[in-house]
């Protein structure tokens, strides 16, 4: 499985639009695989949003974070490909405040 720093996560739960009874909930995290881009006019590597299913929302409790993650890939509408973690081992915090202060020093 490819090894990716996990930037954010954000869990959400609202009402749904069209029946108020029911509710709306997931989670999606920011990304990064370590690739630098090789677009023109782009440079570094590029934050990917995607979704997290349920039972992997759980496994990103340390953010930020290298994580091992696992992918589920399935047609979309439209026949589009989504993407969603699967999946997620945590192989090392990264305290990322803790970087800022010490640079800031």
């Amino acid at each position: 499985m490819p090894v990716v720093l996990v930037v954010s996560k954000n869990e959400f739960d609202f009402p749904d639009k069209e029946d108020a009874t029911r509710r709306v909930t997931g989670a999606n995290a920011y990304i990064i695989d370590g690739n630098e881009s090789d677009s023109e006019g782009r440079s570094g590597c590029e934050p990917a949003k995607i979704k997290v299913l349920p039972r992997a929302a759980k496994s990103l409790a340390t953010v930020p974070g290298f994580y091992d993650i696992g992918y589920d890939v399935k047609p979309g509408a439209g026949g589009k490909v989504t993407v969603a973690i699967a999946s997620a081992k945590l192989l090392e915090a990264f305290d990322l405040t803790a970087q800022f202060d010490r640079l800031a020093a």
